[in-house]
């Protein structure tokens, strides 16, 4: 759980949150 917060806290500050979630997708975690 540690581990997605921290992947969730960087992405959201690298993609603003939701350019994050979409490089989740394409990661294919989604």
């Amino acid at each position: 759980m540690e581990l997605m917060d921290l992947r969730i806290h960087d992405h959201a500050i690298i993609g603003n949150g939701s350019e994050a979630w979409v490089s989740l997708a394409s990661r294919g975690l989604m």
